[in-house]
């Protein structure tokens, strides 16, 4: 579906009695898929799932004109990036809630723990455009031809940024070994 703005979920008009058939499907299969993606390319996990869960709603709302796209976990995605993106334009930020959590004596995983989230960490400061494109090669396992392809850019753009972010987060790595 060709549109006429930067956000593709500005030109779907909700469909009011559309049937949602097939939409539970599409939801169930897709998902964590969607929700991963927007906590590794947002600022915040929390941020992330704010903008997947807007775009599974607008997806919801729009089901008759998503359902016959060509990639409609694709079309998701990307309405996912750019409601980051506004949420980012805008400067929205979530409001914080001091939690009381009673002590509870739990088994030391810090040692797993600390190497999974250095390894998030180190993606999280990359700029956003090498973070998503880190995102689709690695864990979505798309090749520089799809992720040019999803993302409206140069193939070439993509290997460049691929190389970039592998060489600072070859950096970090080597930093923090020391």
């Amino acid at each position: 579906m060709p549109t006429t703005s930067e956000d593709p979920a500005d030109d779907a008009v909700p469909d009011s009695a559309a049937p949602q058939s097939g939409y539970e499907d599409f939801f169930r299969e897709n998902k964590n898929r969607v929700f991963d993606h927007g906590r590794r390319i947002a600022n915040s996990p929390q941020q992330g799932e704010d903008a997947a869960q807007e775009a599974l709603i607008k997806a919801h709302e729009c089901w008759q004109r998503v359902s016959v796209m060509e990639d409609p976990t694709g079309w998701v995605m990307r309405v996912t990036e750019n409601k980051l993106f506004h949420m980012r334009r805008n400067g929205q930020r979530l409001p914080t809630v001091p939690l009381t959590i009673d002590q509870q004596v739990v088994s030391d995983h810090s040692a797993e723990v600390a190497a999974s989230l250095d390894f998030e960490e180190a993606i999280a400061r990359l700029p956003p455009q090498q973070r998503r494109i880190i995102d689709l090669s690695w864990k979505s396992d798309m090749g520089a031809a799809a992720i040019a392809a999803r993302l409206n850019i140069k193939e070439s753009t993509v290997r460049s940024n691929l190389a970039r972010a592998r060489a600072q987060l070859e950096a970090l790595r080597t930093d923090d070994a020391r």
